[in-house]
């Protein structure tokens, strides 16, 4: 007997529109809020001075690469690759401020509305979002879709972008004192 995993079209569809709400609304924040994600950048101390505002560019324009290879199911693979390899690297810059004892940086994600400090709530939180998205690589089960479904599939995305944002307004209520006290506010 071959199995091959698979996933139902309503919950691949409710997840993919989900991280398109996700990364469209993080990439505009950042386009919004130029000038305090260009200062979260130079916080973070990772790259040199003169490759900050060019960074501060780049990575709000790929987060809306792939937002927009999501909402195309014909680009999909590829906003996929583009949200696991944002995450990563996200993660990775998260983690090694984190061992370098470097926390009350605001991580800078959703822009000056939801300061957060550096946490390994952020990675567990990247951890899911990642899981999420590399279920998306299954195979889709062969179920039509009913206009009802669709409906629901939308349904599914804001919930889950609500909760998500639920979630990040308490980790950013915490982050507030420490954020206050180091004068990044």
């Amino acid at each position: 007997m071959n199995f091959k995993p698979m996933i139902d079209p309503l919950i691949h569809n409710g997840l993919v529109f989900f991280l398109t709400i996700l990364f469209f609304y993080s990439s505009i924040q950042k386009f919004f809020h130029h000038p305090y994600f260009v200062l979260s950048l130079e916080n973070y101390r990772i790259v040199p001075a003169p490759f900050v505002k060019p960074l501060a560019l780049l990575i709000p324009f790929v987060e809306s690469l792939a937002a927009g290879g999501l909402f195309f199911p014909q680009l999909k693979v590829y906003g996929l690759c583009l949200v696991l390899v944002l995450l990563g690297l996200f993660s990775l810059v998260i983690t090694i401020k984190l061992f370098q004892g470097e926390d009350s940086i605001d991580c800078g994600c959703f822009g000056p509305a939801l300061k957060q400090k550096l946490s390994w709530i952020l990675l567990a939180r990247n951890f899911v979002l990642s899981c999420i998205a590399a279920l998306l690589f299954l195979h889709q089960s062969n179920r039509a879709l009913t206009p009802y479904d669709q409906l629901l599939s939308l349904w599914i995305a804001v919930v889950l972008f609500l909760s998500l944002s639920a979630w990040n307004q308490l980790i950013s209520n915490q982050s507030l004192p420490l954020l206050k006290k180091k004068e990044l506010l």
